[in-house]
């Protein structure tokens, strides 16, 4: 069952939302179209939900779009192939016709007769078939817990703007039937609840723009706990955090994690300064067979975690004290202050991500700074982590031919990539590589201004109230690249422009590791692998040796991974070989791991591998086995890390 709370029955930026798409709408002389949507989810747990759309049109071909580009995706993942049914009727009971506007399978063409005034659209939708760029913008349910997106069973006018407006133009008045027995929690603002039959499963939400209503997901499920993370006398917007589990005792997350949460309330108002919100709900999903998804929206964010990764207090600071700082940041940066060319009001028009190494890589730097102020991590976790990641990146020959910014505009498709050679291929470095040199970034700033000021008197300028200007909407603030740089200068006078295009837009020989330098650390490497990688390497079941052997490997013995130039490069091993024998031992992971341990540089391992059936026999010249784990190292009296994660509210705000 649901711990009971009162929440607000609406938000006052979602009423001012509704009352600017009727200033917009006389504006142009045309009334908002209001549009009605009934969502039924009473056969969630048979993986189906329905729905029925009341569409007001008038006579003449009509466009209707199922959303395509969804936000936070980055991707055209509207999972269309999901339909089981869909049928359009008019107001007098006719059956509509509809064709597809080849070669484009969202849009829906039909031609509107004379006196129909308005068109039932049904939708049937099948759940828990996400793709990989689709899922956090999906629905699941598993048993007695899932979530739900209401951009799988909208659809949308866009035949001509003087009839049907765009944008704030399209209100959508929702009504919600849950299962028995299931609650549901997400930022859209409740109605007055309906009274009639079966009343405890409708839910009816305050009207709200089309792009709020895809920017609301719902967490589904029996046993939903909510917690306040601010109090009626907080400084701060009102923040809760919505936790939903198959098992009741499960929603009941630590003391100390919930605390970190409140911390990070406090720690990011002081970067940032303005919310972008009225309210902020973090909702998180804990189960073991749901996708790992981490999805930001304008004032809440999607989450599933494990309960390993609640129980475990290092597993925790690896994901969920890591996922929910990040997507929290995305409120401002990716929300509230978004690319132009990423900030259309539809889900139809393509999408330009060059600036993701904005958009993802800052969010990336703050997130995991973030995380360190507000004690969510400790600074040992906070090193481990990111000298795990550096040298992650560092072995990316994919940097060589395509550069950072080509990883952001091939995004969608580097998510759902093979398995086979990605250090050559490069992957989603537009993240962590963003974040490394917004880290450089920060760390330049405060070295040359003697400390004071930094990356922070940047954020508190870019992502503040006062940049609104005519382009303005309520809720986002679009920019261009030059606007990044213009702001930047405005804090500290350097050639930002040049600084970040020789790291961004052109391709590199190696990994620019001066954000560590001018930090005053060293990227070093030991015989031992720190408390990080041994979760990772016993998470996911696999041995890195990337700097020793020049290659990853499962537990079982198939070489998972394979570095450019590096030994079992040169010795001409493939990803995929099951390696069977080494040197006259049959293989055994950990007795590798001793043999590697007791060797030294330049000793030769003889290795045995099935290749499609085939034996076949390499021979490696081992790196330096006493240097096979990164770890960041502490080079000056100045510790520059510790300036940057130094927590700036000395004390809780409950």
């Amino acid at each position: 069952m649901m711990k009971a709370i009162s929440l607000p029955s609406a938000s006052a930026l979602q009423l001012l939302l509704v009352l600017v798409a009727s200033i917009h709408s006389l504006a142009n002389g045309a009334e908002p179209t209001r549009i009605k949507l009934d969502v039924d989810l009473s056969e969630i747990d048979r993986n189906l939900a329905t729905a029925k759309l009341k569409i007001p049109v008038q006579p003449g071909e009509l466009s209707l779009w199922y959303p395509k580009w969804l936000p936070g995706c980055h991707a055209p993942a509207g999972p269309i192939q999901n339909l089981a049914h869909f049928e359009i009727t008019t107001d007098q009971g006719t059956t509509l016709p509809w064709r597809r506007r080849t070669p484009e399978p969202y849009e829906f063409l039909l031609d509107i007769p004379t006196g129909v005034s308005h068109i039932d659209v049904e939708i049937q939708y099948i759940v828990n078939q996400a793709t990989t760029n689709s899922e956090g913008a999906d629905c699941a349910f598993e048993g007695n817990v899932g979530y739900f997106s209401f951009n799988t069973v909208a659809v949308y006018p866009t035949s001509s703007e003087q009839k049907y407006g765009t944008g704030y133009d399209l209100i959508y008045e929702v009504r919600l039937t849950l299962p028995p027995n299931i609650e549901a929690q997400g930022p859209l603002p409740l109605k007055v609840q309906p009274l009639e039959a079966n009343s405890d499963r409708i839910r009816e939400y305050e009207p709200v723009p089309l792009h709020q209503l895809v920017d609301s997901p719902l967490i589904l499920g029996e046993f939903i706990n909510t917690i306040e993370l601010t109090s009626a006398d907080s400084p701060y917007k009102p923040h809760f955090l919505h936790v939903a589990s198959s098992e009741e005792e499960q929603t009941e997350l630590p003391e100390g994690f919930v605390s970190g949460l409140k911390a990070l309330v406090g720690e990011a108002a002081e970067v940032f300064g303005h919310a972008p919100f009225d309210e902020y709900h973090f909702l998180i999903i804990i189960d073991d067979t749901l996708s790992d998804i981490g999805l930001e929206h304008g004032n809440s964010s999607l989450n599933t975690m494990s309960i390993d990764e609640i129980e475990d207090e290092g597993l925790r600071a690896d994901w969920p004290a890591e996922l929910l700082p990040h997507e929290y940041v995305h409120a401002w940066c990716g929300k509230y202050r978004i690319p132009r060319a990423m900030a259309q009001l539809d889900f139809h028009s393509d999408k330009d991500f060059r600036l993701l190494w904005v958009y993802e890589g800052l969010t990336e730097y703050y997130g995991t700074v973030l995380a360190a102020r507000s004690g969510l991590v400790t600074k040992q976790q906070f090193l481990d982590h990111k000298a795990q990641r550096i040298h992650e990146l560092s072995l990316q020959s994919g940097r060589n031919w395509r550069s950072l910014e080509d990883t952001a505009t091939m995004s969608h498709l580097l998510r759902d990539f093979s398995a086979y050679w990605q250090y050559r291929r490069r992957d989603q470095d537009y993240y962590d590589e963003g974040a490394l040199y917004w880290w450089e970034a920060d760390a330049l700033i405060r070295s040359e201004t003697a400390g004071q000021k930094s990356l922070d008197t940047f954020a508190a300028t870019f992502f503040g109230d006062q940049v609104k200007d005519e382009e303005s909407k309520p809720e986002f603030i679009p920019y261009r690249e030059v606007d990044v740089y213009r702001a930047l200068n405005q804090v500290h006078n350097h050639a930002w422009e040049s600084f970040f295009e020789k790291r961004i837009k052109a391709t590199q020989k190696s990994l620019n590791m001066r954000a560590i330098a001018r930090s005053n650390y060293r990227l070093k490497y030991g015989p031992t692998p720190n408390a990080y990688q041994s979760r990772l390497e016993s998470q996911y079941a696999y041995c890195d040796e990337s700097a020793c052997l020049g290659m990853t490997l499962s537990h079982d013995g198939v070489v998972n991974g394979i570095i450019p130039t590096g030994p079992a490069d040169q010795a001409k091993l493939a990803e995929g070989d099951s390696i069977t024998k080494f040197n006259t031992a049959e293989f055994d992971h950990a007795a590798l791991r001793q043999w590697l341990d007791a060797s030294n540089e330049g000793d030769l391992l003889l290795l045995t591998v099935d290749r499609h059936g085939k034996e076949l026999k390499f021979e490696i010249t081992i790196g330096n086995p006493h240097a096979r784990f990164p770890y960041l190292e502490n080079a000056d009296s100045r510790d520059l890390i510790q300036e940057i994660i130094l927590p700036k509210v000395e004390m809780l705000v409950p």
